[in-house]
């Protein structure tokens, strides 16, 4: 079986309140990777596919 793969980004200050939750999450077939960064980093990320998913206020 493949290990399924999400990429998170995300503004430090939700990434903050998220990382808990995010380290709890740990299952065998899922990988989570995750970075925290400004906002214009997040837009930026996502709309090139360096991420899939991004969190911003």
């Amino acid at each position: 079986m493949t290990c399924s793969e999400i990429s998170l980004i995300m503004l430090g200050s939700i990434g903050l309140q998220l990382y808990p939750l995010l380290a709890l999450q740990q299952h065998p077939d899922l990988a989570i990777h995750y970075r925290f960064v400004p906002d214009s980093e997040v837009m930026d990320a996502v709309l090139h596919n360096r991420f899939e998913r991004g969190m911003v206020t």
